[in-house]
């Protein structure tokens, strides 16, 4: 596959320069990561990078942040002492990329979390970048989607009122909806451990709730649905990037259904880079690559991208780079920086049909 560097075949000894691989052992993003960047090693092999000025070898050093802030603050303490890292990738989760972020950009070592969509990661903090939307730039798409495409009349949301990410997704999505539709989205909680929805489904369908927005992670949206089919209700489901539609396991699927996500290898096989990316990832792992190993592709790739762009390859040449970046042509579509961590880039909207995933919508620019 093309790197879109600008590389050459390496026979005398060159200066080798090191990336930090940041991930959590034994957490499946965090194992994702890590083969991606081992796809990323395969494809350069013995080939060298080669900036305006000079050229390099690029290697990888893994390591594993563990479970807490502190371990993770301590991994990449020793990571920097060990080693004379050039960059960072990852970690994976805002939790864990927060803590590590602050310290990274005091340190001024330019860093790309593939998946962390909190605000918080990036903000005022020059180094750090990330490789996927902001959690608002997604509520503020379904919205648009839901407004411009489904119109319905009643909607309402069902979420896990502790968890941040699910209680933050449907606040911006009803902050823009109410603002832009000029309709009331009801909110309904529940509490982790709850097992039971029938209530809640028998008091929305009372109130002829068209549209129902699950922003929930994978195991209890599954729940949901599956009692919610049960009910009979009708309603049109929307979900968000918490859900994994391949571990969706439902009973039966007459509701329509849909949900926003940054990538999905099946649809994007008449993608030539998406389609070689899969391809060679299952030839390596033998199994098919998660949307976290994409967007993970796509970060280590962005990153050494921005080092062969660089003048001099040091850490503020590089940052410098990748800031001006524009229409990057990744697996998981363009990437954008424009002065900012946060990239601008689409957000496709899915539909399960028939068991086949289809693409419903695109949409680019939020703000607009």
């Amino acid at each position: 596959m093309s790197l879109l560097l600008l590389l050459i075949a390496c026979t005398e000894p060159v200066p080798t320069q090191k990336i930090g691989i940041l991930y959590k052992a034994g957490y499946p993003p965090g194992e994702s990561l890590v083969r991606a960047a081992k796809l990323v090693e395969r494809q350069l092999k013995s080939e060298r990078v080669k900036t305006k000025n000079a050229a390099y070898r690029i290697q990888f050093v893994f390591q594993d942040v563990g479970l807490t802030q502190e371990t993770a603050l301590a991994a990449l303490y020793s990571l920097v002492k060990k080693h004379q890292i050039k960059a960072l990738v990852g970690p994976t989760s805002s939790q864990l990329a927060i803590p590590i972020a602050e310290v990274a950009n005091n340190m001024r070592i330019p860093m790309i979390s593939p998946t962390s969509t909190h605000p918080a990661t990036t903000l005022n903090k020059p180094y750090i970048f990330r490789g996927a939307f902001l959690d608002e730039a997604q509520a503020i798409a379904l919205s648009k989607f839901v407004g411009i495409e489904i119109k319905p009349n009643r909607i309402a949301a069902l979420f896990d009122v502790t968890n941040s990410y699910s209680k933050g997704l449907v606040e911006d999505f009803k902050r823009h909806y109410e603002a832009n539709y000029q309709k009331t989205v009801k909110l309904m909680t529940y509490l982790p451990g709850e097992t039971s929805f029938k209530s809640h489904f028998a008091e929305l369908e009372a109130q002829k709730v068209e549209l129902l927005l699950l922003p929930n992670f994978t195991s209890d949206a599954e729940l949901q649905i599956n009692q919610l089919i049960e009910a009979n209700w009708s309603v049109t489901l929307l979900g968000s990037d918490s859900w994994w539609p391949a571990k969706l396991k439902l009973k039966r699927l007459e509701n329509k259904m849909y949900y926003s996500h940054h990538w999905d290898n099946i649809f994007f096989e008449n993608n030539q880079a998406s389609k070689t990316f899969s391809a060679e990832y299952f030839d390596l792992f033998r199994q098919q690559p998660s949307i976290v190993a994409a967007l993970s592709f796509d970060a280590i790739n962005l990153l050494i991208h921005a080092m062969a762009l660089s003048n001099q390859n040091q850490e503020n040449d590089i940052r410098s780079s990748l800031v001006s970046i524009k229409n990057y042509n990744g697996v998981t579509g363009g990437f954008s920086f424009n002065q900012s961590g946060d990239p601008e880039k689409a957000i496709y909207i899915f539909e399960i049909k028939n068991q086949k995933i289809i693409l419903k919508s695109e949409i680019i620019n939020v703000r607009q």
